[in-house]
């Protein structure tokens, strides 16, 4: 009976999640200062990873983009309907529009550092039926700013990425 235990302790050990991120973190660096405000408004554009997520589950691409306006408001474009069901399945295969407002929030990381993040509070509408809160993680890679959210399994490193147009 003990060995059975063992065997299953150590199945689960080696088949747990062992996912260390989407991309190469060592290129990277969390946004651990407050963003400045010219720094957040404008086009946010989706990257290779997004639309590579949104091929494997066959919609019909176009530009997807993000519009953070100075108001504190933002307009989503052509965001894939998985990203508002929570496995990440595509619901009717249609790239949908979404408005709402949006603002930066901070947390602390695993070692007690100040981490920003590009909240957007989605209102109801044609992609949530409820109003919806989503925090996107910020990083830099040289001077660009990148925003992503999961969609679905974090496991699967399928996710919404956007990338601050200079």
């Amino acid at each position: 009976m003990t060995s059975r235990i063992l065997i299953f302790i150590l199945t689960l050990i080696f088949s747990s999640c062992h996912f260390s991120g989407p991309r190469d973190l060592q290129d990277t660096t969390a946004i651990t200062e407050v963003a400045e405000l010219k720094d957040m408004i404008g086009t946010w554009n989706a990257t290779e990873a997004t639309y590579d997520m949104v091929k494997e589950r066959n919609y019909a691409v176009d530009s997807i983009k993000l519009l953070i306006n100075n108001d504190s408001t933002f307009e989503a474009i052509n965001i894939p309907d998985c990203f508002a069901e929570p496995l990440g399945r595509p619901l009717r295969r249609k790239l949908v529009n979404a408005k709402g407002k949006w603002k930066i929030s901070n947390v602390k990381d695993s070692e007690g550092r100040a981490k920003y993040l590009l909240s957007l509070y989605f209102t109801k509408g044609d992609l949530f039926k409820e109003p919806e809160a989503y925090a996107f993680e910020m990083y830099k890679r040289n001077s660009s700013i990148f925003a992503f959210q999961y969609v679905g399994d974090p496991d699967q490193a399928d996710m919404l990425e956007f990338r601050k147009a200079n």
